[in-house]
């Protein structure tokens, strides 16, 4: 799988990259975690953070974004 994933702190990027530098790759997750529940469309894997996030502070807004898929924002509160 070869998804860029980018990743932004109040509007500033602070992560950029692809799925193919990943530890683990998508597959292998996918197949570790549906041996012990079952997954279903929609469900969100999240699978800790790449180099260049750090601390987050109360009211800061996180975006992250899959490329061809979609993205997600979030305010910390």
């Amino acid at each position: 799988m070869n998804i860029q994933i980018q990743s932004k702190l109040n509007d500033k990027v602070v992560q950029d990259y692809n799925t193919s530098d990943m530890f683990f790759n998508v597959y292998e997750i996918v197949s570790f975690l549906s041996k012990d529940m079952s997954l279903y469309p929609g469900d969100i894997i999240a699978c800790g953070t790449n180099a260049g996030l750090g601390p987050m502070e109360h009211g800061d807004l996180i975006q992250v974004s899959l490329e061809g898929i979609g993205k997600v924002t979030n305010k910390l509160s």
